[in-house]
């Protein structure tokens, strides 16, 4: 496949309903994973007197801050996801990018709390956070026309791409 096929192809993915639909499903999952983390640590926080100290202020900060955050978060993901089902795409822009600064918002607060519950826990909060963060990025660029050059054709900013997986954004009478 051609760069400029290729380029054109991953634009049209990057801004389908399908992508985007990914995406919040990797965002919602973090999402509701990290609330059950807090639950979980609730549940069950560690016995140790030293680890309970430690994990007091991250707790407070994660269930203070970040969980708020988060559920907002997720109530806006949803709601982008049935905006741009319905055309308007302003939403899902606004959602990726927001997603793109909870790095810094997370400056300071801690996270060894998750040492605490099931590893599975951790894992696939982290795992569709992480997921959730690259899909956002490859959309919050597309919607925002901010592609610099070949940067979209980098796997090293988009991941991984299945060139199988662009052929069904062709249009009828396009040619690979």
């Amino acid at each position: 496949m051609n760069k400029d096929m290729k380029e054109k192809l991953l634009l049209r993915m990057f801004s389908s309903i399908e992508y985007m639909g990914k995406f919040v499903e990797h965002f919602v999952t973090a999402m509701d994973t990290a609330e059950a983390g807090i639950a979980a640590y609730k549940k069950q926080p560690p016995t140790d007197p030293k680890l309970l100290s430690e994990y007091k202020p991250e707790i407070y900060q994660w269930e203070s801050k970040v969980l708020p955050n988060f559920l907002g978060m997720k109530k806006n993901a949803l709601e982008a996801l049935t905006n741009a089902q319905k055309g308007q795409l302003s939403t899902m822009r606004s959602c990726t990018g927001n997603l793109r600064g909870l790095g810094k918002d997370m400056d300071g607060i801690g996270e060894e709390w998750w040492q605490a519950v099931d590893p599975k826990l951790s894992d696939s909060y982290a795992t569709n956070l992480r997921i959730a963060r690259r899909l956002g990025a490859n959309i919050y660029y597309t919607l925002s026309n901010f592609w610099e050059n070949d940067e979209i054709l980098d796997k090293g900013i988009t991941g991984p791409i299945d060139e199988q997986e662009l052929l069904k954004y062709l249009k009828s009478g396009e040619m690979v």
